[in-house]
C-alpha cells in the first residue's frame, strides 16, 4: 500500500502517503488529534498501491459513528 484517501461523509478529508496512515496525520509517529463535528458520520478509507493516491485502488473500508460533545 502506497497511500490512503480518507473521506468523511463523502467529502475528502485527507490523503496520506507515509506510514502511519491516519485521519489527521502525525508527527514522527505521534498522532495528531482529530475532533469531528458533533453528529452522525461515516468515515471511509481507500487504499492505493502507489503514493499520492495513484496506482491500483484497493477495497475501501467504512465505519459509521456518532460524535458527541
Amino acid at each position: 500500500m502506497g497511500s490512503v484517501k480518507f473521506k468523511l461523509d463523502g467529502t475528502l478529508l485527507r490523503t496520506e502517503s507515509t506510514v502511519p496512515y491516519s485521519v489527521a496525520g502525525d508527527n514522527n509517529g505521534v498522532y495528531t488529534a482529530w475532533k469531528p463535528t458533533q453528529g452522525n458520520h461515516t468515515l471511509t478509507a481507500t487504499p492505493y498501491s502507489l503514493a499520492s493516491v495513484e496506482g491500483t485502488v484497493g477495497t475501501s473500508l467504512s465505519i459509521s459513528f456518532t460524535a458527541t460533545p
